[in-house]
């Protein structure tokens, strides 16, 4: 089930948001059927189970790449 709302922190951020159904890029393999916590705009874990009261991310189909910058641009330098 996907939780719909959420608290918010004093940052802006979610308390607690659960990124699941997508293939999470590390730096030696890729993790399927996992889902990436994070909180206060950190990742926090990798697991198994989405946390209770989360706000859960469906990102089916597509990869998750913590940490990476996308550097493609147009433009008068690009």
């Amino acid at each position: 089930m996907i939780s719909r709302s959420c608290s918010i922190n004093k940052e802006g951020y979610p308390m607690k948001t659960a990124i699941i159904n997508g293939k999470i890029v590390l730096p030696d393999s890729v993790l399927e059927g996992k889902a990436l916590v994070f909180e206060g705009g950190k990742i926090t874990d990798i697991t198994d189970t989405v946390p209770t009261g989360a706000k859960v991310v469906d990102a089916a189909g597509n990869w998750i790449a913590p940490g990476f910058i996308g550097v493609h641009i147009h433009g008068g330098m690009g």
